[in-house]
């Protein structure tokens, strides 16, 4: 006896939530390379900066880690950003083998006026989404985040 058959609903790709999520993902990340444009920073090193400012003395490999990229390349992101006077790394006391980032003034000062520059793109893209809704979507989008690093 066959077994029987499971019903799969179909959708259109353009009705999937991960389609949705990336169409989002893209029409934002446009918006916030051209805001970080006249800084002279691309959006993740805007995301870099804006995590050392909240969590100061992070490792660059804990960096690396929660950017989904190998600690050559948070080297090489963190490298230009302390060239460019925004950051500096220290070895730690306790473990000399790593090396602890910490925001410039400058690296502060930046970080700031992207953060301002980043409200006014979050305000226009949510602009049409309801009050009451805004906490549960941002709720619902650190669910996913946190299930996607676990």
């Amino acid at each position: 006896m066959a077994s029987p058959k499971k019903s799969v609903k179909t959708v259109s790709v353009e009705a999937t939530t991960l389609y949705m999520l990336a169409a989002a993902h893209h029409g934002v990340r446009t918006q916030i390379e051209a805001a970080l444009k006249q800084f002279d920073l691309t959006p993740i090193q805007y995301t870099v900066l804006s995590v050392i400012e909240h969590k100061p003395g992070l490792s660059s490999a804990a960096l690396a880690r929660r950017f989904y990229v190998s600690p050559q390349n948070m080297g090489q992101l963190l490298t230009l950003l302390e060239q460019r006077g925004l950051l500096t790394r220290a070895e730690n006391p306790e473990n000399r083998r790593l090396l602890i980032v910490n925001l410039t003034e400058e690296g502060r000062s930046i970080q700031a006026l992207g953060a301002i520059q980043m409200q006014a793109v979050e305000r226009a893209a949510l602009k049409n989404v309801p009050a009451d809704s805004i906490d549960a979507f941002r709720d619902t989008l650190s669910i996913v985040v946190n299930t996607l690093r676990s």
